[in-house]
């Protein structure tokens, strides 16, 4: 045997957390110009079992002639030699592309809400795992912020390369649970594209300087959410992960509070009801946006506060995408279904981008555009305007 992972086959290995105890993302191994990926219906077989890697298993080749597709084999093509280099040996025949350029692969292949919860995941501090007590086990991240950024430049010709760079402006990381991480996104995603609130990003799980406050016993304290420029910490008491007692929630926020920061705390039954998150929305925006006129932040945070059906609508689906990710085995989803999704979603943006042209148009030209958009406006011409 003699294969090396991509796309989804090496997203699944890490994220499973099959790899040997020895495996390090130190020394790479470029794949070959002239490799031939193959693989036997054993070794096929041994692989689904070892790394609980999903049939047909993913692999890179570096031209269309080394390309040989089976039953159990599914090679994709590298364009470029900065991304063939994106290789590490796990074993003695087995080499898994980088965590990196496995999410880039898979960019074009996914529906934007997931690919950002895979690379937020990837920069995360939690791994999933279902027979687990919690569902998720401690892990340090597969890769930082900053390594999917470098990799962008190496991006072009690359299918999913812009869905890619799309996402990377809203992943979360640093979080330290799958609560962490999907209250977070709830916070930041965008309304228009993924029903949000759209704050800026917080840093999560941040230090804290406290030696110039006089009772504390640390010279740092770490906190869930952190503002800086609003000075506003936001802690969230999730029952999978924080196990602090009253007296020491207590102390720690007297201290935060102290240091000149404002404290809200956030749980997992005000995040579950939706006026419960629209009120925890609403008081967060008041401290975000404190900057701004206050003639501003008040319809901000009264938007917030009193949606419409159909706002509330999208932001209980975008909860429900979220749980549902969680809830389920993601690699494991057949490829049809994740095609589904990510036509729903491309349908959804072509939605928008009508709606956009169409309020565009009507205001350069309100009497040419009086009676709506034209039905013979294609979707080609559509995505050329924007």
């Amino acid at each position: 045997m003699n294969i090396y992972l991509s796309h989804f086959s090496a997203l699944c290995a890490y994220e499973k957390g099959q790899l040997p105890a020895s495996f390090r993302m130190t020394e790479k191994s470029p794949l070959p110009a002239n490799h031939v990926p193959r693989l036997s219906a054993a070794e096929a077989a041994f692989l689904h079992e070892r790394f609980s890697l999903p049939y047909p298993i993913q692999a890179a080749a570096p031209t269309k002639r080394c390309r040989r597709r089976s039953i159990f084999l599914d090679p994709h093509i590298l364009p470029s030699q900065a991304l063939r280099d994106q290789f590490y040996k796990a074993a003695k025949g087995l080499y898994i592309a980088s965590p990196q350029l496995a999410l880039l692969q898979i960019a074009g292949l996914v529906s934007p809400l997931s690919l950002v919860l895979l690379m937020s995941q990837a920069t995360s501090r939690f791994a999933m795992r279902p027979e687990s007590t919690q569902g998720f086990v401690d892990r340090n991240p597969l890769c930082g912020l900053d390594d999917l950024i470098n990799l962008e430049g190496s991006s072009a010709n690359v299918r999913g390369a812009k869905a890619y760079r799309r996402a990377l402006s809203r992943v979360q990381e640093g979080c330290r649970s799958p609560a962490e991480l999907k209250f977070a996104l709830r916070l930041t995603l965008p309304k228009t594209e993924f029903n949000g609130f759209g704050f800026p990003k917080p840093l999560i799980n941040a230090r804290i300087d406290l030696s110039s406050t006089k009772n504390s016993l640390y010279g740092k304290r770490e906190v869930d959410f952190l503002w800086p420029e609003a000075k506003l910490v936001v802690q969230y008491d999730s029952e999978d992960y924080h196990a602090h007692s009253l007296d020491s929630d207590a102390r720690r926020d007297n201290e935060v509070i102290e240091a000149g920061y404002q404290v809200i705390r956030a749980t997992a039954g005000q995040t579950a009801d939706p006026d419960s998150m629209n009120a925890l929305a609403a008081l967060i925006a008041s401290f975000v946006y404190q900057n701004r006129r206050s003639s501003i932040t008040e319809q901000i945070r009264q938007d917030i506060l009193h949606p419409t059906e159909k706002e509330q609508s999208k932001r209980d689906s975008l909860k429900e995408q979220l749980d549902l990710h969680f809830s389920t085995d993601f690699f494991h989803v057949p490829a049809v279904v994740r095609q589904q999704e990510k036509e729903a979603s491309r349908k959804a943006s072509n939605q928008r981008r009508r709606n956009a042209y169409q309020a565009r148009q009507a205001k350069e030209r309100p009497e040419a555009f009086s009676e709506g958009l034209p039905e013979e406006l294609s979707e080609g011409l559509l995505e050329e305007s924007f």
